[in-house]
């Protein structure tokens, strides 16, 4: 898991903000489908709702011939 925060410290009249906000955090799942694949799966969640940032599968080997 991944965060983004931002932190603030003094006083601005002009654009008050937070002292500490979290814009948006990020996770990822991984897990074997079988002995011959992988699945990858990244998401976001922020202001705008959640994302998939990635998804893929990748073959680790092929299976053996008939």
């Amino acid at each position: 898991m991944i965060g983004d925060f931002i932190g603030t410290a003094g006083h601005n009249p002009v654009a008050p903000g937070r002292a500490l906000e979290l814009h948006e955090s990020e996770v990822g799942m991984q897990a074997i489908i079988d002995p011959y694949a992988r699945a990858d799966v990244f998401l976001s969640f922020g202001e705008e709702g959640v994302n998939v940032e990635e998804g893929y599968i990748t073959s680790l080997r092929f299976p053996p011939a008939c």
